[in-house]
């Protein structure tokens, strides 16, 4: 009697958790998701082209959990204000998701951040088990015209990254890297890029010479504090400076 108590007990819990998780089938429901909550994500979806007037599909400051499942979202986005990623910014977790996007990045403002899952992820972020695959062609350069901070994975980072894979090409002004384009602190654990990186200093662009590029692997630009251990890549890395 007691085990089928315990087993009853077991089933009943399980079912409330599939129940507080909000689960994902369609494009239509990632549109609906929030800045918290549970999520699943429970098919492949394709969100089509993002729309700058509707902000289709866009999530800022996310602070909740969002479980990809193992399946795999797609878009592409054409974007020129501000901070880009499917999770503008993150301090919550996201894992066991793939991104497959190509994103161009352009104009000016303040905070400069692009990656095809995340543009910024905060010191409680985690991006868990993710794999992103695409392009991303980046011309933004801040008001202070010292460029982007570009990375497939992410574009800033101070938070835990692990696990994660990226395959694709990165080119920008600035901060270039294959998974994260500047480290503010944070952790980088086990996880690998293929592909290829460009950096061009922005004062080609646009005639300021205060501030050249940087590029890199797994990550452009590592501050002080930050950590990366067992990482693996295998690219083409260019940095180009005002005089080459």
């Amino acid at each position: 009697m007691r085990k089928v108590f315990l087993s009853l007990v077991a089933i009943l819990l399980c079912s409330l958790t599939s129940f507080a998780q909000t689960q994902i089938w369609t494009a239509q429901d990632f549109n609906s998701v929030g800045t918290s909550g549970d999520y699943k994500l429970m098919a492949d979806i394709n969100l089509g082209t993002y729309d700058a007037t509707s902000n289709n599909f866009v999530i800022d400051n996310f602070s909740g959990t969002f479980d990809g499942n193992g399946h795999t979202i797609t878009y592409q986005a054409s974007y020129n204000s501000g901070s880009f990623g499917l999770f503008q910014s993150v301090s919550g977790t996201i894992k066991n998701l793939t991104v497959s996007a190509s994103v161009t990045f352009g104009g000016s403002s303040n905070h400069l951040n692009v990656g095809l899952l995340c543009g910024s992820l905060g010191s409680t972020g985690l991006l868990q088990s993710c794999n992103v695959t695409g392009v991303i062609n980046s011309t933004a350069v801040s008001k202070n015209g010292s460029g982007t901070d570009s990375g497939l994975l992410v574009g800033e980072s101070s938070g835990t990254i692990k696990y994660c894979i990226g395959n694709g090409s990165v080119a920008g002004l600035g901060h270039v890297g294959g998974l994260i384009g500047r480290m503010n602190g944070g952790s980088v654990l086990g996880s690998a890029f293929t592909g290829s990186v460009y950096a061009i200093a922005p004062e080609k662009a646009n005639g300021d010479h205060s501030y050249g590029s940087v590029a890199g692997g797994i990550c452009g630009a590592v501050q002080t504090g930050s950590s990366i251990k067992s990482c693996f890549v295998d690219a083409d890395i260019v940095a180009e400076d005002v005089n080459n």
